[in-house]
């Protein structure tokens, strides 16, 4: 069975209007997927609309972008054994090495979402001078 793949644009699943390509599975060489290939006009979309969307994110709370970045690092637990799979069948890596490339994505996320950020740190503060570094998302 051949699994036909969407791309979010805009938060929408959608098909690629470019024509899809096959996706090999190296140890097979058989098809299992296609891939969608997007148009210029629907990689100018997503572009904007990530440019769009950026000013909401930046503006969000950090507590609430980790805690966003927390139920992530749960899906993708949730969903490792599927991930995995694709992976395994995308690259022919044994199933190990797509769980542990998964893990790491967790890892990640987990670190990610529980860092402390210093979002202010004075650098140099003298008669002459002070200095501030500040973070900004």
């Amino acid at each position: 069975m051949t699994h036909t793949f969407k791309m979010l644009i805009d938060g929408k699943l959608v098909d690629g209007e470019g024509t899809p390509y096959d996706v090999l599975n190296p140890s097979t060489g058989a098809v299992f997927a296609q891939a969608p290939s997007c148009s210029r006009a629907q990689l100018d979309v997503a572009v904007a609309a990530a440019r769009k969307a950026f000013p909401a994110w930046a503006a969000t709370p950090v507590k609430e972008r980790q805690a966003l970045l927390a139920k992530a690092a749960a899906k993708v637990q949730e969903k490792i054994d599927v991930l995995a799979e694709v992976l395994v069948k995308e690259q022919g890596k044994p199933i190990a090495m797509a769980k542990g490339e998964f893990m790491g994505i967790i890892g990640t996320l987990k670190h990610l979402s529980s860092e402390q950020f210093e979002y202010e740190k004075v650098l140099l503060d003298n008669k002459k001078e002070r200095v501030i570094q500040r973070r900004m998302p």
